[in-house]
């Protein structure tokens, strides 16, 4: 976990979470705090998504094409 401390302000943050800690800080009136924290996600590569999902709909097709068949 990494952890900054400016001042009486501690933050602290792992994967999951930031966390800060404002005990002891003050400030006047009409004082704000903006934080901008933004991620990527990878995408994942399917390369085998494609032929797996035309295999598993002509499995489909030809049980329900034998089924049709056998019941003539």
């Amino acid at each position: 976990m990494a952890s900054i401390t400016i001042g009486p302000i501690t933050t602290s943050s792992d994967a999951d979470e930031v966390l800060v800690n404002w005990t002891g800080a003050s400030y006047g009136t009409g004082s704000t705090a903006t934080f901008d924290i933004g991620y990527d996600i990878a995408p994942v590569p399917l390369p085998a998504g494609l032929p797996l999902l035309a295999a598993a709909l002509g499995s489909l097709i030809a049980l329900r094409r034998k089924r049709t068949l056998s019941r003539r």
